[in-house]
């Protein structure tokens, strides 16, 4: 496009600055144009309505663009034009609407592609006037004021050219084109803790804000720093339905402890260019259970159960495990034989805690458990 001398208009209601250009004509003959025919255009100034500074690469944008004249002017009619650095049109669209109380000539909402690589970018939109956008001054000369008109073939032109009330203005706009952005979840359908040396199994799923499609995308799973196993994402399954999943079988650590697994995403042959994403899992095995630990909680005074109720089991030398009673106060936990600490705690009631310790070759141990209401909820 080529370039004008430019002025520039802050507007009041979007802050953006727009540059304008003003088109009236060049070298010598323009100049003594100006002169001779005294004619002040009017110049508009460009908006974008909601200009956004960051875009994801190859989205649709919706825009609507906006022209103000300072006389408040109606400019419908007259044409936007929207070029990217490579002079290439990324739309074509005319000023359709007015606000005469706002004096803002504005477009349709239309969409235009955002650039398929991330990068920093910048428009140019233009405001071309309306063809019969044209001032009432006489630019016909006779007699000596003719003679004293410039005469040369650019000048004849441009006095027999109409002029524009409105000038020809720009403004740009500029923004980065961003990666899709994925996130991911990594989760196991308990919280109990894992036995040492067995198999237990591990889900991750994957999804892109923008809806893309992750199927077939590799997440690796990591184990201080050794790659441990690979998961191929499959369709997404309810109810977890943005998720594109999968669940993996894997093989515990054999001594008692917190392993850390990392699980990477580094999006591989998408249309679009997607971030990668990187999710730590704490994993803790535990000794094997030997013993199957019957629970059940129940009010002290009342004599009633109490359901919902958090318990944490604390084998000696080992990892807590946890679980929750049902309605009914119960609940049945593996444990391992030996000493054995186990807590209970509700929201409106005491914590309680107790020290068990169970026989080795004992494959049951009925446990009950009684709360006191919390005074203090009382006053």
């Amino acid at each position: 496009m080529t370039q004008a001398p430019k002025t520039s208009a802050l507007d009041d209601e979007t802050g953006m600055v727009a540059e304008s250009t003003q088109d009236n004509g060049a070298g010598r003959a323009g100049k003594e144009l100006e002169s001779a025919v005294e004619t002040p255009q009017h110049i508009p100034v460009i908006e974008i309505t909601d200009p956004k500074k960051e875009l994801p690469v190859g989205m649709l944008l919706n825009m609507t663009v906006n022209v103000r004249c300072q006389e408040a002017c109606d400019l419908r009619g007259g044409t936007i034009l929207i070029g990217d650095a490579d002079n290439h049109v990324v739309a074509e669209e005319t000023l359709v609407a007015f606000d005469e109380k706002r004096g803002l000539s504005s477009t349709d909402s239309f969409s235009v592609q955002v650039p398929r690589e991330p990068g920093d970018y910048t428009w140019t939109i233009v405001f071309y006037p309306f063809e019969d956008d044209t001032s009432d001054t006489d630019v016909g000369y006779e007699g000596e004021e003719a003679e004293q008109l410039p005469s040369d073939d650019a000048s004849a032109a441009l006095l027999e050219t109409p002029v524009s009330l409105h000038a020809i203005v720009q403004t740009e706009y500029h923004f980065k084109a961003i990666q899709h952005i994925t996130g991911m979840s990594v989760w196991r359908n308990t919280s109990e803790t894992v036995p040492v040396g067995s198999d237990y199994e591990l889900n991750i799923g994957i999804s892109c804000i923008h809806g893309c499609s992750l199927l077939g995308q590799t997440v690796n799973i990591y184990c201080d720093g050794s790659l441990l196993a690979s998961a191929v994402m499959e369709e997404p399954k309810a109810p977890l339905e943005s998720l594109y999943q999968n669940t993996l079988t894997l093989a515990a650590p054999s001594e008692v402890g917190m392993s850390t697994l990392e699980c990477r995403l580094e999006p591989q042959g998408l249309d679009l260019s997607h971030t990668s994403d990187t999710r730590k899992y704490i994993l803790t095995t535990n000794k094997h259970a030997q013993c199957r630990l019957d629970l059940l909680v129940l009010n002290e005074e009342e004599g009633t159960p109490i359901g919902k109720a958090s318990i944490v089991v604390r084998p000696k030398d080992g990892y807590p495990g946890y679980s929750q009673v049902d309605a009914e106060g119960k609940t049945s936990i593996g444990v391992p034989w030996g000493d054995i600490h186990i807590g209970v705690n509700l929201r409106g009631y005491l914590e309680v805690e107790t020290d068990i310790s169970i026989p080795e070759g004992q494959e049951v141990y009925e446990l009950t458990m009684k709360m006191f209401t919390d005074p203090s909820l009382f006053g």
